[in-house]
């Protein structure tokens, strides 16, 4: 089973790139989805002899007002079969995965091994950015970072992963499970792909990684080494903004500290304060506030949205949303929640909200409980991870993407099947 979890992780990290570059077919990024039916089929063969039958009421009341929610809003709207299968693809697809450590067993020695192919993934993408911010970012693409987003398909969400990465880091240096000076190497081999790609959402996810695992953490801290972690967030801090300011500078004639104190720049750079119908550009704030006005003149789609996939655009014509061109001025993909408002309405946003969330507050309960094992020192990252994507939902389009989604939901499904175990031996 290590084996197609193994295939997942490469494929997610390398199949969109190698495909951007011209080496792959653009369809070899559906080969998660493959792998999707492949683990359906697992799970269906396991469940007929006797696995599974112990899956949380929870989880299952989550997934039957999921699954009621998309069929409401698909009924409603009428989708027709393309956007209805390009939607299933977009948010069903990650579910069997979340399912799997249910009827599954993974050994410490299994999930280790996950772990070690996926901090030399994260790893690799150092060097990838260089080389996009050094060779590729020339004459007037020099003056911006979006190039360099490593093997993902935005500079964005190459943040909001790294960012997850060192939060996972930290918790592994602080449970003394790696030692200091591979915590530093590792460390700034993450950081740097963050310093080149002008995504100033760093500025609250890197802090976030840093400091939340030592909050969250049941270990006992002591003062020697929280002394070179907080002059590494004060150095990590310093690089960022000289790194930043020499990049962009040349660009908007400012450092990211001006802009950050420049009056209602940051407001403006988030709020545009465009309407419907409007042709000027679309900021993270104006794109939930256009989905909510637009859907609330009618407040069935309100709650239950447009339908699955129906304001969706596809690059095969016919999965394309019959609401894809019309509200693609609003940038419906900016944000997880824009396009979860879209197409699942108020209802959605609120499941997904709550996924997280339950997540997150089991993640907290196994780290409370276990103090020793991989374990105890996953579920203290993983909690720092559930409060980044309950951040980056509301600023970048993350969750719904092959890059976070298989990622979260994969060890989402275990940190809650593991909750649950364990569970059963703390009331016995």
């Amino acid at each position: 089973m290590n084996k197609l979890l193994y295939l997942l992780f490469l494929s997610i990290f390398l199949f969109d790139y190698l495909s951007d570059i011209g080496l792959f077919s653009r369809y070899i990024t559906w080969f998660p989805e493959f792998l999707t039916i492949v683990v359906i089929l697992i799970i269906s063969a396991r469940i007929t002899v006797g696995y599974g039958n112990n899956f949380p009421p929870i989880c299952s009341a989550f997934f039957i007002l999921l699954f009621s929610n998309i069929a409401i809003g698909a009924v409603s709207n009428h989708v027709s079969s393309g956007p209805l299968i390009a939607g299933t693809r977009m948010y069903l697809k990650f579910i069997p995965f979340f399912i799997l450590p249910f009827v599954y067993y993974f050994s410490e020695n299994q999930i280790s091994k996950q772990l070690k192919l996926l901090f030399f993934l994260f790893l690799i993408q150092a060097p990838i950015a260089l080389y996009q911010r050094l060779v590729l970012s020339t004459g007037d693409l020099s003056l911006t970072g979006d190039l360099v987003r490593g093997t993902f398909p935005t500079s964005g969400q190459l943040t909001v992963v790294l960012s997850c990465a060192i939060a996972m880091l930290m918790a592994f240096f602080l449970e003394k499970k790696i030692s200091f000076n591979l915590f530093i190497g590792a460390f700034f081999l993450l950081f740097i792909p963050m310093t080149l790609n002008e995504t100033k959402s760093t500025i609250i996810f890197l802090p976030i990684a840093l400091i939340f695992p030592i909050l969250f953490s049941s270990a006992d801290i002591k003062l020697k080494q929280l002394i070179p972690i907080i002059v590494l967030i004060i150095l990590s801090g310093a690089t960022f903004i000289f790194i930043y300011d020499h990049f962009m500078r040349p660009r908007w004639g400012y450092g990211i500290i001006d802009f950050l104190f420049m009056e209602n720049r940051t407001e403006g750079y988030l709020y545009k304060g465009a309407g419907i119908g409007t042709l000027e550009k679309v900021g993270r704030i104006d794109s939930w506030i256009i989905a909510f006005k637009t859907l609330f003149k009618n407040i069935l789609n309100l709650v239950f949205g447009l339908g699955i996939g129906n304001v969706s655009e596809s690059f095969i014509p016919g999965l394309s949303g019959e609401y894809a061109d019309e509200y693609s001025i609003y940038n419906v993909k900016m944000t997880s929640l824009t396009l979860i408002l879209w197409e699942l309405g108020l209802f959605g946003v609120t499941l997904y909200y709550a996924l997280v969330y339950m997540v997150f507050k089991y993640s907290r309960n196994l780290r409370k409980k276990i103090n020793s094992n991989l374990l105890g020192t996953i579920s203290n990252g993983w909690s720092v991870v559930c409060v980044i994507i309950m951040i980056s939902i509301l600023y970048n389009n993350v969750i719904l993407e092959n890059g976070i989604g298989y990622l979260f939901w994969y060890f989402s499904g275990y940190i809650v099947s593991e909750h649950f175990k364990y569970r059963k031996y703390w009331h016995s």
